[in-house]
């Protein structure tokens, strides 16, 4: 029984598909107590030529931004072409799947990396997901209520709002909410407007920030320099000169302060004036998952930071201490050759390990 094959790709019905594709026809029923995988009745095919053999690896679950991955192991026997048995389940998360339909891949990556912690999917030995660590600390001008995504913190003094970056998080509640602008807002208008008029309507509860001086424009209108806020009311705002030109229902209007932070999402939580507003960045965490390298792949990461070789590579990624993401990469088996097509397929972005 060979140590690795050269096949990222394996198919995993009777259709020929491989990746996984979607639907019922790519799941596995999965018994932890047993170790036994039962696949869909007359379209698994194990054990035929070019379908999952005895020392294969199958890897459970979807391995991508929004799928759920479970981890790997080795095939020790195959009944018939429904019914296998796995070795060790050292590999994987521990989740209970007893009983639950779920997707799967097969492949061929270096046995003895199943039965290495370091590649597990178990919390125990290797996965970690990236926390949440507070950096910095501001404090609210004004109420913003339930429902927003704008909240008004003053930038004072500080040069581009350092130490906060757009990409960090906000903390409401027991919730961390992505900022997306700093000193930056955007709300749809209320009601149409013809030129010559100096009024804007919105309503200025989920703006909660803007005020005399802030300065407003319209997304997309190339004649509406920026014009000053001469006085803020519950559903509109005056301007100090009147509009160049016409804005229509559901024109974005963008503003500009340095009192107000977008966010991502909206908050569940009111934060009052003067009220503390803690600022946060995810850290840590730590993934490592053995990748199918092809030739073809190595051009594709080549200058970016998962540049390596082609064979089976070990990838491990964590996120530091300034939020910047690590990849340390391992070449297992140097080899050219390999037949990817599975999920994921390393690229520029090949791992769900970012921050959600």
């Amino acid at each position: 029984m060979a140590l690795w094959g050269d096949l990222d790709n394996i198919n995993v019905n009777s259709s020929g598909l491989y990746g996984p594709p979607t639907g019922t026809a790519s799941t596995i029923m999965f018994d932890y107590g047993t170790g036994i995988c039962t696949g869909a009745t007359g379209i698994s095919s194990w054990g035929r030529t070019g379908f999952a053999g005895t020392g294969d690896v199958i890897r459970f679950g979807i391995r991508d931004q929004t799928g759920t991955f479970y981890g790997d192991a080795v095939i020790v026997s195959i009944s018939n072409s429904e019914s296998l048995t796995i070795g060790s389940t050292i590999g994987l998360s521990g989740a209970d799947v007893t009983g639950v339909a779920t997707q799967y891949t097969i492949s061929q990556p270096p046995k003895y990396t199943i039965t290495d912690p370091s590649y597990s999917e178990d919390g125990v030995f290797n996965q970690e997901a990236p926390a949440a660590k507070t950096f910095h600390t501001g404090f609210a001008h004004t109420n913003a209520g339930i429902g927003v995504s704008i909240i008004p913190i003053k930038r004072n003094k500080r040069k581009n709002w350092e130490p906060v970056e757009v990409g960090n998080y906000v903390l409401n509640g027991s919730n961390q909410h992505r900022i997306i602008g700093l000193g930056t807002a955007t709300i749809e208008s209320a009601q149409g407007f013809r030129v010559g008029l100096s009024t804007l309507y919105f309503d200025t509860t989920l703006t909660p920030g803007i005020h005399d001086n802030s300065q407003v424009s319209i997304v997309g209108i190339t004649s509406w320099a920026p014009r000053a806020v001469a006085s803020v009311a519950g559903t509109y705002v005056t301007l100090g000169s009147t509009m160049p030109s016409a804005i229509s229902i559901g024109d974005i209007i963008l503003i500009r302060t340095d009192d107000v932070i977008s966010l991502a999402s909206t908050i569940g939580t009111a934060i009052g004036t003067n009220e503390k507003v803690q600022f946060q960045k995810f850290v840590g965490g730590y993934d490592k998952y053995v990748y199918g390298i092809s030739t073809d792949g190595v051009g594709v990461v080549a200058g970016t930071q998962y540049e390596t070789g082609a064979g089976w590579v070990g990838v491990t990624t964590y996120v530091d201490n300034a939020q910047n993401l690590r990849v340390k990469k391992e070449i297992l088996v140097a080899m050219s050759g390999i037949a990817t097509g599975n999920i994921p397929v390393y690229d520029a972005d090949p791992g769900p390990f970012n921050p959600a």
